[in-house]
């Protein structure tokens, strides 16, 4: 049980600092730090450290920021904080950061595999559905769905980095 609660000690003190900004994008500071914090306590009394992953935590916080969003919609405090966040980051984005993210997708689009490339292109650009795209390459609807598969796959690796980012940016 020692070595249990050190591992949780570990990934607390690895990743705490992180998830609680990850939280702050969401939701006041306060309440983030009680999100991350509820997490842990959470995973101490359910989940093997072994099993946690980055990708774990920073998926349940997001989750529980969403739940708190969602149970505080009539909270006015709430909507004039969401408000706030998503003007600074609709109105004003850091053009730097912009022209980087969009140099990341540009070039991680550019390497995908050429059918995985046009697919996409004409899904997410062209707004085409999956039996338009088929009709227009050729392909049945189910080679175009596993196309648009694979090539978010590699897009979401090639761009790991950068997803959070993009949604911000969205």
């Amino acid at each position: 049980m020692e070595a249990r609660r050190e591992k949780y000690h570990d990934l607390f003190v690895t990743h705490y600092g992180d998830l609680c900004n990850y939280a702050s994008l969401f939701i006041p500071r306060r309440d983030a730090e009680d999100v991350v914090s509820d997490i842990f306590t959470g995973l101490l009394e359910s989940k093997d450290p072994a099993e946690v992953s980055r990708n774990y935590l920073f998926t349940s916080v997001k989750n529980r920021c969403l739940n708190r969003i969602r149970n505080a919609q009539s909270d006015k405090v709430y909507q004039e904080y969401i408000a706030i966040r998503l003007s600074e980051y609709f109105e004003t984005p850091d053009e730097s950061l912009l022209m980087d993210v969009k140099e990341q997708l540009c070039k991680a689009i550019k390497e995908l595999p050429e059918r995985y490339r046009q697919t996409f292109i004409l899904s997410r650009f062209s707004g085409l559905s999956n039996k338009e795209i088929a009709e227009e390459l050729g392909l049945s609807v189910r080679t175009v769905e596993s196309y648009m598969t694979s090539a978010l796959k590699i897009l979401r690796i090639v761009l790991k980095d950068y997803l959070f980012l993009l949604l911000m940016l969205i």
